[in-house]
Parts: structure tokens; C-alpha cells; sequence
């Protein structure tokens, strides 16, 4: 905003823009100082943490690992599921409006009226930031879930409601007050969809510690001592007494030659969604089901033929969602 609204004021000039980039320059600096002090282990452990970051990166923008679609319409079933039809016309409705809104003033005042005055040159900010993201998650973003929108959608119900609110401004008397009671019901409508999503996540929640996800990891860690050596998928439970545990995406048989570890557990939220035990079977019958979308899967078939139900390990616990393989002695 100052930026904008300075050479809105004086000539744009590459002096002019100087003197914006050192303090704009100054401004990424402390940025990255305060993210290295609020997380230390991205300095201690650079590398992993570049890795971790580029392996997200390239993860997201596939989608689950797969090669999915590219068609960015795909995105308006998670919109939907999450705030549903009423929703999404808020949202893109209102982004629609405000977009021309801009666009207009811009025609009509051009870009230093627009920048000069703080309210037009805010929406113009708020606007460019949502574009740019919105258009960044259509294209690059192919994991179409809904925890990518988190820093994408609370502004965009700012911009909506700033926009409506514009719309019935120039209104006066009854028909304002109409046109506020509209607006105010359909927030409460686009609220109205979140909530019922809320409520049935909650719902979902209560029922965690009576769950046979929850029983099995409590199981492990009766049986067990806590310091056992134990290599986990992610989206396993373990209680906190477990305190000698690694989690992966991916169990691989390079990554138990050098964890060397006592228990292995699988689930079919990570290892098992490329390989996993047939519909009513049992991972002893060995009645396998691949999913040859991924690159993956022929390593994690290996895995299970040859080393999990190799003379190394024996099947101690199964469930229809995880299985836990120890180590014989």
C-alpha cells in the first residue's frame, strides 16, 4: 500500500522506485530472520528441510502422487463440498463484481486515481493477491483439498463483503435497508454451509477415542516398551509414551536397512494406498490389490512379497486400515 500510493503521488521514476525496493528489500529480510528464529530445525537441518519442501511441491502439484488432471474446473467439487453451491456463488460471485469494479475505475479514473486513494487502492491490493492465488492453485495445485484454500478464502469473504457493502451504499431509506438485511442473510447462508461441515467433523472427533484406529495404536504401546525402534506410516496413532518412532510417507526397504527398526506399521493412508490386502482377506492370505497409478507400486509389492512376509518378519496385528510387522528374534 505505501509503495503503491507513493508513486501514485510522484513521478515514476527508477530513482523513485529505488528508494521502495531497499525498504521492500529490508522488509524480506526480517521476514526470513523471524522465520529462522520461530524455526530453528529449517537452519539446523537445511537440507531436510529444503528436501521436505520441494518433495511437498512436487507432491501437491501432481496430486497424490498421481498424474492428475489439469483441468481446473476440478476444483469446483472441493469448493462445493466445503461451502457448498450457495457458497461458491458468494465467493467467485463477489470476486467477479469486485473484479469489475476495478477494472472500471481504472477505465474511468486510471491507475494513480485508483492508487491515490486508500479504500480503491486497498481492494485493488486484496484483489491482485487473490487473483494471483486463485490463479496458482488452478494451475500448479492438482491435490485438490481444501486445506490449500485456508490462506485463499478469508480474504475473499473480506473483499465480497466490502463489495456488497459498496453496492448498497449509494442506497438510502427503506430500500438500503432491504438490501442490508439481503446481505446479512446471505452471510448467514454461506456460514450456514461451513457450519454443517464443522459440525459433522466435530461429530467425527468425539468418536476418536473409541476408534479402532486409536484402540490399535494403544495396543502397540501396552505390548511394547517405549523406547522400541518403531517405523510408521503417517496417519498412524501412537501414544506420546512411544518416543522412538519415525513416520513416512512410504515404507521402502533401503529405509529399514538404515532405521534397522523393531515394528513397522502400515496403513492405507500412506504405504498402503499403493498395495494393500483385498476386500475381505487378510494380509496373511497375501490376496493383494495394486494401484498402478503409481510410479510406487511395483517397490511397495515388493516390499510386502519379500520382506514384510519374508523370514525377517512375521504379521503380528491387522485391521482393516493398518497393520503393525515385527521384527523376529
Amino acid at each position: 500500500p505505501f509503495a503503491l500510493a507513493t508513486l501514485a503521488r510522484e513521478e515514476l521514476t527508477i530513482q523513485n522506485v529505488m528508494r521502495l525496493f531497499w525498504p521492500g528489500l529490508a522488509l524480506i529480510g526480517i521476514f526470513l530472520a523471524v522465520f529462522a528464529l520461530t524455526n530453528p530445525y529449517a537452519v539446523a537441518d537445511y537440507h531436510s528441510f529444503f528436501a521436505g519442501f520441494i518433495a511437498q511441491i512436487k507432491y501437491s502439484s501432481t496430486g497424490h502422487g498421481l498424474v492428475e488432471s489439469a483441468n481446473p474446473l476440478l476444483w469446483r467439487r472441493t469448493i462445493v463440498n466445503e461451502f457448498g453451491v450457495i457458497g461458491m456463488i458468494y465467493l467467485l460471485g463477489g470476486l467477479l463484481l469486485s473484479l469489475g469494479f476495478v477494472l472500471f475505475g481504472l477505465w474511468r479514473d486510471g491507475w494513480r486515481a485508483i492508487c491515490g486513494k486508500a479504500e480503491t487502492r486497498n481492494e485493488l491490493i486484496l484483489l491482485g493477491y487473490l487473483l494471483l492465488t486463485s490463479a496458482h492453485l488452478a494451475i500448479s495445485i492438482h491435490e485438490r483439498e481444501a486445506r490449500f484454500l485456508y490462506h485463499v478464502v478469508p480474504f475473499m469473504i473480506v473483499l465480497n463483503a466490502s463489495v456488497l457493502l459498496k453496492v448498497i451504499g449509494p442506497s438510502t431509506g427503506s430500500l438500503r435497508s432491504w438490501r442490508s438485511a439481503a446481505l446479512a442473510s446471505l452471510l448467514m447462508i454461506f456460514c450456514l454451509g461451513q457450519i454443517g461441515a464443522d459440525f459433522t467433523m466435530q461429530g467425527t472427533a468425539t468418536e476418536k477415542p473409541a476408534s479402532e484406529h486409536i484402540r490399535f495404536g494403544n495396543a502397540i504401546a501396552q505390548q511394547f516398551p517405549p523406547d522400541t525402534k518403531i517405523l510408521a506410516d503417517s496417519y498412524t496413532y501412537l501414544p506420546p509414551r512411544m518416543n522412538n518412532v519415525t513416520y513416512t510417507n512410504i515404507v521402502t526397504e533401503d529405509l529399514i536397512q538404515r532405521l534397522d527398526p523393531d515394528l513397522i506399521i502400515i496403513n492405507r493412508g500412506a504405504t498402503g494406498a499403493y498395495v494393500w490386502k483385498a476386500a475381505g482377506s487378510r494380509l496373511a492370505d497375501r490376496k493383494f490389490v495394486r494401484d498402478d497409478r503409481f510410479a510406487a507400486t511395483p517397490e511397495v509389492m515388493t516390499l510386502f512379497e519379500k520382506v514384510l512376509f519374508g523370514p525377517g518378519w512375521s504379521l503380528l496385528r491387522e485391521t482393516n486400515f493398518e497393520a503393525v510387522f515385527q521384527r523376529k528374534k
